[in-house]
């Protein structure tokens, strides 16, 4: 994983594919910490989001965690992205996990070849060398 940018105030969703090629949208929450690269790309990082809502709908999706609204990351699952999310924005700084928390998981992945070629050149340049089913948190300044 490249080097990593305090997101304070920047509430967005980037990309990430696993060594499975299968995606996740990671949603910042206006304080999770980004990728230096996701600036740099095909599509603007604060239009990603969209971009990936407008993809089709390819099965159910089940919520990880029963806090708050959970529509919107539903949305993005059922179109086959694992959703993480930095819940840490609605815990006390004593409870906090200092990592993305997987919230919402599709019934069928899709993965990085099923994306449009703009999408696909994001996807491709964070990537993680184990598989998002393995992980309930995503830890990026470790990875």
């Amino acid at each position: 994983m490249t080097s990593m940018i305090d997101a304070a105030d920047i509430d967005c969703a980037w990309l990430v594919s696993d060594i499975a090629d299968c995606l996740a949208a990671v949603v910042t929450a206006g304080a999770g910490p980004l990728p230096k690269g996701v600036f740099d790309g095909p599509v603007h990082l604060f239009d990603l989001e969209h971009r990936l809502r407008q993809l089709p709908v390819v099965g159910a999706a089940n919520a990880l965690i029963e806090d708050g609204d959970m529509t919107s990351f539903l949305d993005l699952a059922k179109r086959g992205l694992f959703v993480f999310d930095w819940t840490d924005v609605y815990r006390t700084r004593r409870a906090s996990i200092e990592a993305y928390e997987l919230v919402a998981v599709p019934a069928c992945a899709i993965q990085t070849s099923d994306l449009p070629a703009d999408l696909r050149v994001i996807a491709q340049r964070q990537r993680l060398s184990s598989a998002f089913g393995d992980h309930l948190t995503l830890d990026m300044l470790a990875t």
